[in-house]
């Protein structure tokens, strides 16, 4: 045991300082377990089997540049038939939103802007849903194509139920109000409970 007059000099000594300042964590980082590390891959809504990665960015990036790019073809009115707006597979999958003009006609049909509800079962990526469906409209003749964002829908067929939700991180959260609106004036899907949310992914 020291002197109280040797401690109190040690307390008063500007090169002394007291460990009672400092938590336990800076002195035995050991004793804590250590911190986990989330992957960017792993989100916390575990329904969702894909996220996104730089080859995903990259790869929707292109795909504007191609759409920015593209320069319509001439089309007569039997060169290309009438295309549904909507095209969902059973299930829950990601979704995008692609509006597009239709082909100038040789009869002199005026053009017409239309919007089209896009589901693909298996698509890792929202790109994967979009470019098939894009480039069968830029072969059509389709002009001013353009991918307007994305998300998911569960198709409830036999439940007659279809849910639009979440958003994409290459095109962005698409206007899942006007998709429920395309869905709606579909006759297939007359009598659905069709929904939309902003949340989930």
């Amino acid at each position: 045991m020291l002197p109280p007059s040797i401690l109190a000099s040690m307390i008063l000594s500007p090169c002394f300082v007291s460990i009672s300042r400092y938590p336990i964590s800076l002195l035995r980082p050991s004793l804590l377990p250590p911190t986990p590390v989330t992957p960017r891959s792993v989100r916390t809504n575990m329904s969702a089997e894909y996220t996104t990665d730089e080859l995903d960015q990259n790869e929707a990036r292109r795909l504007h540049e191609k759409l920015a790019a593209a320069r319509p073809t001439a089309a007569s009115s039997s060169s290309f038939p009438s295309l549904p707006s909507v095209h969902l597979d059973e299930g829950v999958h990601k979704y995008v939103l692609i509006r597009a003009v239709e082909p100038a006609t040789a009869d002199g049909a005026a053009d017409r802007d239309r919007t089209f509800v896009v589901s693909k079962r298996g698509a890792a990526y929202h790109r994967d849903v979009a470019e098939p469906f894009v480039d069968r409209l830029l072969e059509g003749g389709w002009a001013e194509v353009r991918i307007t964002g994305g998300g998911r829908i569960h198709l409830d067929a036999v439940g007659r139920k279809v849910k639009v939700y979440g958003f994409s991180y290459g095109f962005g959260k698409g206007n899942h109000r006007w998709a429920t609106k395309v869905i709606g004036e579909d006759e297939r899907f007359e009598g659905f409970d069709i929904s939309w949310s902003d949340e989930g992914y």
